[in-house]
């Protein structure tokens, strides 16, 4: 058998500091034309295997923006489109890409392909696209991916899409050449350090609710509504994110093109926290999510970054359904200017606290959270919120965008997402730049791991 083609020259180059994390940005980056990763792939045998199919040619499907995979995969494959590779197009897709694989790289239960666009074709002008995989979609609908592919490797006709690596497993002789959970001391007795060198922070799969439809802003539209519960962005801290795939406009003038996300935050040390809700219409999900995430007659804080209906739209809901859980203590924290909104827009009776800048709040558990004064950013009543043990600054609106995606992390890169955080700085924070430069002022101290 082939030794898995990755060594720890590759792990060195993607991880030199041996953080034991690898972004996908950072991967891209590698293995662009001159960078060492690229060179290292190039010089590798195209890949065989005596233990199965590897995939070679292979097609990525192209989606009408903001379908679903389910959607996708629902129809099967597609009953006019021919690619030359001979591999199989999905029926909702609305264009195509004939992939062919130079070299792969084994990272355990998964393989790294590093491929060439060989051809493709455009189905339907008109769409605008995300790229969905063949075995993406196709697991949705049960599809034996690694039959279909012997199967078609015993035809010697093109693979139909990625498959797990069916060689790997966790027996000793293999694990020193995987990528994924390597262990130095299998190759080198120089060290016994172990690495997983491609991780996505927190390793878990988000929890996605049913779609919603909603129709209470333009006559005859109809805007899907879903939530993604994301169990682990930082230790003992999970989010709620409100994506609003169809929301075409916000505060009026501005047109979205990518819809919208609210995103809520619980932090459980001793004490357990939440931070922000959701807007009004996500009632159903968001309570539904959070419900799912905590108890909410043990919740002892809702922090409100600020007022604007995005962030406080279920507050008054939260503080009812805690109170009919016999929760008496619950306290609501914010800013002077805050609190003040909040009485005027939550009609029943709740406990509060006005927190100044610099004022911390103690968790319990090492999580105690600073509170920053950031008016104007963009409404006069905003505050960030620090979590000194996770290094997670929650930023309210300050450096965020509008976009929505079925991705826990930012996995699309740089120059696909630098438009929508320009548009979104330029309208709402660039007219007060100064109030920009005065918040970043006051988190300069800080040590800094995550914004949310």
């Amino acid at each position: 058998m082939r030794e898995p083609v990755l060594t720890w020259e590759a792990c060195d180059l993607l991880d030199p500091y041996e953080e034991g994390m690898v972004t996908f940005d950072e991967f891209r980056l590698a293995v662009l034309p001159g960078e060492p990763l690229r060179a290292l792939i190039e010089n590798l045998d195209a890949p065989t295997s005596e233990d199965g199919p590897v995939l070679q040619d292979f097609i990525l499907s192209l989606a009408p923006e903001g379908q679903t995979n389910l959607e996708l995969a629902k129809g099967g494959a597609h009953k006019k489109a021919k690619p030359t590779n001979g591999c199989m197009v999905l029926e909702g897709c609305h264009a195509f890409l004939e992939c062919h694989t130079l070299s792969s790289l084994d990272a355990g239960d998964h393989s790294l392909i590093y491929a060439q666009v060989k051809s493709g074709k455009v189905l339907d002008e008109k769409v605008k696209t995300d790229i969905r995989s063949v075995i993406e979609s196709s697991k949705i609908i049960g599809w034996d991916l690694k039959k279909e592919a012997q199967a078609a490797q015993a035809a010697k006709v093109p693979a139909i899409a990625a498959v797990p690596n069916a060689s790997a497993t966790t027996a000793t002789s293999r694990i020193s050449g995987n990528f994924a959970g390597a262990s130095r001391s299998s190759l080198s007795s120089s060290s016994a350090t172990s690495r997983t060198c491609l991780a996505a922070r927190g390793g878990e799969e988000p929890e996605m609710s049913e779609i919603q439809s909603w129709t209470g802003l333009t006559p005859g539209k109809e805007y899907r509504l879903q939530t993604m519960s994301i169990h682990k962005v930082a230790e003992d801290t999970s989010t709620i994110r409100s994506l609003d795939w169809d929301r075409d406009r916000f505060d009026i003038e501005f047109r979205l093109e990518r819809g919208t996300t609210y995103n809520s935050y619980i932090i459980k040390g001793e004490k357990t926290a939440l931070v922000d809700t959701s807007h009004e219409k996500f009632q159903d999900l968001y309570l539904a999510a959070l419900q799912k995430e905590l108890d909410l007659s043990t919740l002892d804080y809702l922090i409100v970054s600020h007022t604007e209906p995005d962030h406080s739209g279920l507050i008054g809901k939260v503080l009812e359904m805690a109170a009919e859980a016999g929760n008496d203590k619950l306290e609501v924290i914010g800013s002077k200017m805050c609190i003040a909104y909040l009485e005027n827009l939550v009609f029943v009776p709740f406990k509060s606290r006005i927190v100044q800048n610099g004022v911390q709040l103690d968790l319990g558990g090492g999580h105690n959270l600073e509170f920053v004064i950031a008016p104007n950013l963009h409404w006069p009543d905003t505050m960030f919120t620090f979590d000194h043990k996770t290094g997670t600054l929650f930023t309210c609106d300050a450096f965020g965008m509008h976009y929505c995606s079925d991705h826990p992390e930012d996995v699309e890169g740089v120059k696909e997402l630098l438009p929508h955080y320009a548009t979104y700085y330029d309208c709402l924070m660039k007219p007060n730049a100064r109030s920009v430069l005065t918040a970043l002022g006051k988190i300069g101290h800080f040590d800094l791991k995550v914004l949310d």
